[in-house]
């Protein structure tokens, strides 16, 4: 688990790096919805912010989002991160952020339960 000290370091390295505006991580979790999914990242992207990302994690979708998102998602902002089996609403939102911010990974205290 990391300290408050610790969190606040990397909280400000964070904000170091997007120009002094704090780094806003979205995470979309997608389930036989491409359309939908794209209609929301399509959304996110037109923010008016400066640092953030985008993860699409998609829960082992059945239909062909997979094959959608890799030939739509072209923007910088937004990762793709495909598993290979349905891990529900927390779990496919755990990976996402575990991916994004990795001292998330190990700390059980950061992830939805």
């Amino acid at each position: 688990m990391m300290s408050h000290s610790e969190t606040a370091r990397a909280v400000r390295d964070l904000r170091d790096q997007g120009r002094g505006t704090p780094h806003v991580f979205v995470i979309v979790l997608n389930y036989n919805g491409a359309q939908m999914t794209l209609n929301c990242v399509d959304s996110v992207l037109r923010i008016d912010y400066p640092n953030f990302r985008v993860m699409v994690v998609d829960n082992a979708s059945a239909d062909d989002s997979v094959i959608r998102f890799k030939e739509a998602i072209t923007d910088p902002h937004v990762e793709l991160l495909v598993n290979d089996k349905n891990q529900g609403y927390a779990g496919g939102n755990n990976r996402g952020w575990q991916r994004l911010w990795p001292p998330a990974a190990s700390d059980p205290s950061r992830q939805l339960t």
